[in-house]
């Protein structure tokens, strides 16, 4: 072992598979936001309630103008880094095993999966669950459209936008317009 804690090592990028002892720790974090995400998708309560329950789940105060339309779905919730006036419209799942930094003015539309996990290639690995975790960092004034799929590891430059329905498996620069599965440049802005 080398002395760090579970969340140290899965943003360090190690691989984790379910024979590890620190396991429980990672597992327990996901369960208590998964019943604060219930309550949040499930109950109608007023806009301040909603957002006390948003501060538990990523573990800070709000930032200006943050919108999250549910149901909305996330694993550990602390691990979402958000700027201000960010916009997650309906039925979004972010997988932030390890850190998802959203920029300001950014805009996700309904149904956008941002993921962070991933598992191995060898199927012996994969029997024992294991994964690597990689952050997903995306700038400033971005749009991401309905339906997109933002694989680990990825990074969206500013002022981009995401295709409606596309699959981001390469880092996209600022300024360009990216669509399609995979999605690949169609224009710069």
């Amino acid at each position: 072992m080398s002395g760090r804690d579970i969340f140290q090592r899965i943003d360090a990028g190690e691989w984790i598979d379910r024979h590890d002892p620190d396991l429980k720790t990672f597992t327990d974090l996901m369960n208590r936001t998964k019943d604060l995400i219930m309550r949040f998708n499930t109950t109608d309560l007023p806009q301040n309630e909603k957002n006390e329950l948003l501060e538990r789940i990523l573990g800070r105060s709000l930032p200006a103008g943050l919108r999250i339309f549910p149901p909305f779905y996330c694993d550990v919730g602390r691990n979402i880094i958000l700027g201000n006036d960010v916009l997650i419209n309906y039925g979004c799942t972010f997988l932030d095993d390890t850190k998802i930094l959203i920029g300001d003015h950014v805009m996700i539309a309904p149904g956008v999966q941002i993921i962070t996990v991933t598992h191995s290639k060898d199927h012996l690995k994969r029997r024992d669950l294991a994964s690597i975790h990689l952050p997903v960092k995306i700038g400033n004034d971005v749009w991401i459209g309905a339906g997109s799929i933002i694989l680990p590891g990825i990074t969206i430059g500013d002022r981009s936008v995401i295709g409606a329905g596309s699959v981001v498996t390469r880092n996209v620069p600022s300024d360009a317009v990216f669509a399609g599965n995979p999605a690949r440049s169609i224009k710069r802005t």
